[in-house]
């Protein structure tokens, strides 16, 4: 398969990434007139950096090598991070809870759920990357089911392919 989705650049190397969130796409049932558009929220499409403060997150450091993953947050100072490639995680050793969100190839939220210290979750099927961050992170930058969460490295390789 030649495409391997859009967290491909991010497993040779363990770095940082730009996330960039963009919304499901609006449902086109019946008695929807009346919905706004996508395009009615200018910072929708913006990198996080760039979304106004109430939606904003740091750079994300990217978990891309065995230890690094098996690590995750624990002793660390980050408040989020990306695990690719990850499809299910644990808190054990961790002292304070974390939100995640499970990511299909695309970049599409299949889950997101509370990990509560020394838990785990289960696989979770399609998902090839998970996004740690500290509780009421996803709420301030519109992580939820549905959304694509992108790094912008995929992003120029997407307008390439």
């Amino acid at each position: 398969m030649a495409h391997r989705g859009v967290f491909a650049p991010l497993r040779a190397s363990t770095r940082t990434a730009r996330l960039r969130i963009e919304p499901q796409a609006p449902d086109t049932g019946a008695g929807t007139e009346s919905s706004p558009s996508p395009a009615a929220d200018p910072s929708s499409h913006l990198p996080l950096s760039a979304v106004p403060s109430d939606r904003t997150a740091p750079e994300v450091p990217v978990a891309a090598n065995a230890l690094r993953r098996l690590r995750g947050l624990l002793l660390s100072q980050e408040t989020a991070l990306l695990i690719v490639p990850c499809s299910s995680v644990h808190g054990f050793g961790m002292t304070r809870p974390l939100e995640t969100a499970y990511l299909a190839e695309d970049g599409t939220v299949l889950r997101t759920a509370l990990l509560r210290p020394w838990r785990a979750h289960g696989l979770v099927r399609g998902s090839v990357a998970v996004l740690e961050a500290e509780p009421g992170s996803f709420a301030r930058w519109g992580v939820e089911t549905g959304v694509r969460v992108v790094p912008e490295t995929a992003l120029t390789t997407e307008a390439l392919a």
